[in-house]
């Protein structure tokens, strides 16, 4: 569940069946059938794949009332014009190194990393070099000619969420900027964190002489911080499987605190919001304070 999940309680009872031994771990916290732990990932999957009709009700009802990101198109056409930057070149050790590697092997959680032993020569990329995702799909048309779609589009579903309209619990994404789903390729912007609020209330104050200048303001503001977190999201995802980066540390890259880190430079983005809202409200005038 994605939306209204602290809305819902499960209750689950188990089944005697001959053979199968159900009991509780030595704190009492968890159960154990059979001495395994439970498959919760296995079934969590099975679960949204028969979600129950009510269930899938209520959670339409309430991301109804999340804020629907209509800044894609826009996004999309910025990045167009940086399109080859997002495929990275493939890495390569640097010769005469002190390291000798033996080409790429698995790391944990499905990366690669190397230097694990010593081989025939020194700075091989291996047989099999990680893959690099494309981001060509990113930039089709809608209208364009047609054609074969041979990767899944890569560009994030984004939804920003917020306490006030009941898409975003108390306690959830508290004072973090976003949250990655990476099962629903979902990014969740948390519309009530201190650092968009702040950029608000800064150009709101400044236009405050001009009528409705706060959704305008809005508006900007969100488009050029859920273009940095997008970015984000794209370039993490270019690095699954690359030598040296296991899924791990992309995950990491893309926890809460690795896409709060994003935001945090704001200088780039002030400048891209004030050209932004000086072709919506004139030319500025002065500085902002």
């Amino acid at each position: 569940m994605i939306f209204g999940y602290t809305q819902v309680v499960i209750y689950v009872e188990p089944i005697e069946v001959a053979g199968v031994e159900i009991l509780t771990n030595t704190a009492r916290t968890a159960l154990i059938i059979n001495g395994k732990t439970l498959p919760w990932a296995d079934w969590q999957d099975e679960f949204r794949q028969a979600m129950p009709k009510e269930i899938t009700e209520h959670m339409e009802a309430i991301a109804a009332g999340s804020k629907a990101s209509d800044h894609k198109d826009s996004i999309k056409d910025r990045l167009k014009q940086i399109e080859e930057l997002f495929k990275l070149s493939r890495y390569r050790p640097i010769k005469g190194g002190p390291l000798l590697v033996s080409g790429d092997t698995q790391a944990s959680g499905g990366g690669t990393r190397s230097g694990e032993g010593k081989g025939k020569g020194a700075g091989g990329a291996g047989s099999q070099p990680g893959a690099t995702p494309s981001i060509y799909s990113l930039f089709l048309t809608e209208n364009g000619v047609p054609g074969t779609t041979t990767k899944p589009d890569l560009f994030p579903i984004v939804r920003w969420v917020s306490v006030a309209d009941g898409t975003r619990p108390v306690g959830e994404m508290e004072d973090r900027a976003a949250k990655y789903l990476e099962k629903d390729n979902m990014l969740q912007i948390n519309a009530d964190f201190r650092v968009f609020a702040d950029m608000i209330k800064r150009w709101t104050d400044y236009f405050g002489s001009v009528p409705g200048a706060h959704p305008v303001v809005q508006e900007v503001v969100r488009e050029w911080f859920e273009q940095s977190l997008v970015e984000a999201v794209l370039s993490s995802n270019t690095l699954r499987n690359a030598r040296h980066w296991s899924i791990e540390d992309v995950q990491s890259m893309l926890s809460q605190e690795g896409l709060t880190a994003v935001v945090l430079p704001r200088w780039h983005i002030e400048q891209s919001i004030k050209r932004a809202l000086g072709s919506k409200f004139g030319a500025l005038k002065g500085k902002v304070a």
